[in-house]
């Protein structure tokens, strides 16, 4: 690879006018000037296209395409399909990088002979900003190494409840065969999760892998673009996600450290927090419990005073999301079998529902005969059908997939 080698940086554009500016300046300024700047203005209503033509007449390094709205995927494919280095970079359009960043990935990727170099990142949001570091040490990781220090806890790990190797695709180098026929098969219907849908993919694919410890790339995280409360598909985005990489991670040889249960649930956590991050609550992670039930937050508005019926396995889960999480203010947890359950005491007699005041009474039961008979005996007190919740609490999104050895 040669020191004029291409770099082809795709940057998808959507309704970013007040951020776009800012976004290319920084990377037609870049010390690494070997570049193609491939803009897809994916259906933009306010002036963004215009901006990019405005760009594109002054820089004959920008190549812009115009399209109808698809989405993030659709256009970093668009942008892809195009793509005419050896070398793919992404970058989102309401963010900006350092005027090294790419100076800086391809100077390691060359003296490490890497297939994708990962760096740290900066983030911005409406409270703070910080810098995001990988749970991985810099260095140079092929072979083994790659796989007991990456691909064992790239997805997620244990000492701090997330994943262990960033997977965001704008602060990568990637050589573009690494991430071309991963990029091209994502699932368009993801649209949250797009980066992890292929960079995992890729970096199971490489040879060697190149972390960096410094930060390059400045993400923007806006208050209108963060997740908040519940939307009733999103259990279903989730599994367009789940699925695509279940597959994908099946058909690798390095399937074990990613989905069998002699290792810890990666999958499983990954989804997880996800989830948690869909419905707009602090992760907590059940590391300690078997079963990973999800309180049906959806059937509840947040800051409201519940009372929990159920003190099982279910019940164990719902209290301890509730109490962590704070979405919303557990008044009381009662159960017929308060003298004997395991939480005896927290966990109180039902029939201080007669005294309390509250806005739902959810019931944490697996089965639907169980919930039933809690049920009848609710309204044996008095209590009307509109103030009790109980829905089949959710595993299918949170099983770790099992493939057994050949």
């Amino acid at each position: 690879m040669k020191n004029d080698t291409l770099i082809s940086v795709i940057i998808p554009v959507y309704q970013v006018e007040q951020y776009l500016e800012q976004c290319l300046e920084s990377v037609i300024h870049q010390t690494y000037q070997e570049l193609e700047i491939i803009l897809v203005d994916d259906g933009s209503y306010d002036k963004s296209g215009q901006i990019c033509d405005q760009y594109a007449a002054k820089d004959s390094r920008i190549l812009v395409i115009h399209k109808n709205n698809g989405g993030l995927v659709s256009a970093r494919k668009a942008g892809l399909k195009v793509a005419k280095g050896e070398l793919v970079a992404y970058v989102d359009s309401d963010d900006w990088i350092e005027a090294d960043m790419y100076m800086n990935m391809y100077s390691a990727m060359i003296e490490n002979d890497a297939d994708i170099v990962v760096a740290a990142h900066y983030e911005h949001t409406f409270e703070r900003d910080k810098t995001i570091y990988n749970y991985v040490n810099a260095g140079n990781y092929s072979g083994e190494k790659l796989v007991a220090d990456i691909f064992s806890k790239m997805l997620y790990e244990p000492s701090i409840g997330k994943w262990g190797l960033s997977p965001a695709c704008w602060d990568k180098l990637f050589k573009k065969k690494m991430v071309y026929d991963y990029q091209m098969a994502v699932d368009e219907r993801i649209w949250d999760g797009e980066d992890h849908a292929f960079v995992y993919s890729a970096l199971l694919d490489a040879q060697c892998v190149c972390v960096l410890d410094k930060a390059f790339y400045h993400h923007r995280i806006r208050e209108n673009s963060v997740a908040v409360g519940y939307d009733q598909r999103c259990f279903e985005r989730f599994s367009y996600l789940f699925n695509d990489l279940k597959k994908k991670f099946s058909q690798s040889p390095y399937w074990e450290p990613l989905l069998s249960k002699q290792f810890p649930y990666q999958m499983r956590w990954f989804l997880l927090k996800h989830i948690y991050t869909e419905l707009g609550i602090p992760y907590y992670e059940e590391r300690h419990v078997a079963g990973a039930y999800i309180f049906p937050f959806q059937c509840i508005e947040k800051g409201s005073k519940v009372i929990l019926y159920g003190a099982g396995s279910v019940g164990k889960v719902f209290y301890r999301q509730l109490i962590t999480c704070k979405y919303c203010d557990v008044i009381a947890w009662v159960a017929k079998d308060y003298r004997t359950c395991e939480n005896k005491e927290l966990v109180k007699s039902p029939e201080i529902l007669k005294e309390l005041v509250y806005d739902k009474i959810v019931i944490a039961a697996l089965e639907q005969e169980m919930a039933e008979s809690i049920r009848r005996d609710i309204n044996s007190l008095g209590i009307s059908e509109d103030r009790i919740v109980w829905e089949k609490p959710r595993l299918e999104l949170l099983k770790a997939p099992v493939r057994e050895k050949d």
